[in-house]
């Protein structure tokens, strides 16, 4: 049995992380949602916990989205019960923070092997999808979010979240 264990913030989730856990092919998917003070990037959060399952639902309905309020992975594993059986781990991430995350794992009782994501020229980050939900930019919009969201409906539903977070600090 094998479990891949992809962290991310998904303020929202764009059509490269719905790829990327798309094609994964673990018997187990688990994306692990940091937040609180755990998350370094709290200030840029608006949606929570509850509204990225109901995206994740949407978008990748086989994951299992963990809640964590810290970043280590370990622990997380351990207090989710995720791994029961001592099963290998493929921790997924991109190149620029995996080997951050795998200097977690000492001493743990089962294998741990990095799914490393190259960083490509035509990688979309969800901060240019909360630009173009600011600037009410439906088309640039729909050309970076997971399809799924892509469609008016979600647009308005994420776009008055952010507002809403923002309102007053823009």
């Amino acid at each position: 049995m094998s479990i891949g264990i992809f962290l991310g913030r998904l303020q929202p989730t764009t059509y490269m992380h719905q790829k990327i856990i798309n094609d994964l092919k673990y018997d187990k998917i688990y994306v692990i949602i940091v937040e609180g003070a755990g998350s370094s990037h709290e200030k840029k959060n608006f949606l929570s916990f509850d509204d990225r399952v109901k995206t994740l639902k949407v978008t990748n309905p086989k994951v299992k989205a963990i809640h964590s309020t810290t970043g280590y992975i370990p622990d997380i594993i351990e207090n989710n019960k995720m791994n029961p059986n001592n099963d290998d781990v493929y921790i997924v991430a991109g190149s620029d923070r995996i080997d951050g995350y795998m200097k977690q794992f000492k001493d743990v009782p089962y294998k741990v092997f990095k799914h490393e994501i190259p960083r490509q020229p035509e990688d979309v980050s969800a901060t240019k999808v909360r630009t173009a939900l600011m600037a009410g930019d439906f088309a640039s919009y729909k050309k970076m979010i997971a399809k799924g969201l892509d469609n008016e409906k979600w647009f308005s539903i994420l776009r008055k979240k952010l507002t809403e977070r923002y309102e007053g600090e823009v």
